[in-house]
């Protein structure tokens, strides 16, 4: 056929039960409307045709931006740009007839996907995992964008742009998750952090006991440290530029590393 529009990008390709399925930033595949999303039929000689009405609506700054595709709990799942003009959010699900905001979440690009039996590891800043309702912190103090997610002997393997993991250990774009031996990650999201995003000021509540708290970029670099105070600090962000950010926060009981956007 005529492929996808001249412009326009495939950026990943999933085998879904025996069908070929392309995601990315595209309107029309052989002049039919996709949006973002489609399946190859190999009937009449083959063709593309969408799924559901497919994610956006193919116009500039209203396309679903689409960077995995993968099936978990029998469904397919979508990792994309959260784009609130057409109100999608970054992992979205397929439930037969049309696709929806599998959650509300904060992350703003999930890049890749990986499923096992009872949960789905994000790829953004960091590793997220989904267990079909909630998301649950898994690697917050890596730092930088993971592209690729896969399983090896047993243990998750990510690649990406991040060159350590928060606690000065050097990985140089790939890495193991394995149980970390020092200074344990707080897994726990007890930590409240508000607004998010926020444009002048964040704030942090139930902080361990004498946190020290320090603002840095997605490359590590420390903008700004403060110290809590009654279990608790506020933090004044609004010189900083618009983006991503890492809070990381140590203590004796361990470090944990939280993120935010600044608009």
């Amino acid at each position: 056929g005529q492929g996808v529009t001249f412009g326009s990008d495939v950026l990943c390709c999933y085998n879904w039960n025996g069908n070929l399925v392309i995601g990315g930033i595209f309107g029309q595949i052989d002049g039919v409307n996709c949006n973002s999303v489609a399946m190859y039929d190999t009937t009449g000689g083959g063709h593309w045709t969408p799924i559901g009405s497919g994610i956006g609506n193919g116009q500039p700054g209203q396309s679903g931006q689409i960077y995995a595709l993968t099936q978990f709990q029998n469904q397919l799942y979508a990792g994309a740009m959260d784009n609130s003009s057409i109100s999608v959010r970054s992992l979205l699900r397929f439930d037969g007839t049309s696709w929806n905001n599998a959650i509300s979440t904060n992350i703003l690009y999930v890049w890749s996907l990986y499923p096992t039996d009872s949960i789905l590891y994000l790829g953004s800043v960091g590793i997220t995992k989904y267990d079909g309702q909630n998301m649950i912190n898994f690697s917050d103090g890596l730092w930088g964008s993971v592209y690729s997610i896969c399983s090896y002997n047993n243990e998750i393997i990510a690649g990406g742009d991040f060159i350590h993991d928060g606690i000065g250990d050097t990985l140089n774009c790939i890495a193991r998750w394995v149980p970390y031996n020092g200074t344990p990650f707080i897994e726990k999201n007890d930590i409240e952090l508000t607004p998010n995003p926020t444009t002048n000021q964040i704030y942090l509540n139930y902080l361990p006991a004498s946190a020290i708290i320090q603002i840095q970029n997605i490359n590590g670099q420390t903008l700004l440290q403060t110290k809590a105070q009654n279990n608790a600090a506020t933090i004044d962000v609004s010189n900083l530029p618009a983006g991503i950010y890492l809070i990381e926060i140590q203590s004796d009981q361990g470090i944990t590393v939280k993120k935010f956007v600044k608009e």
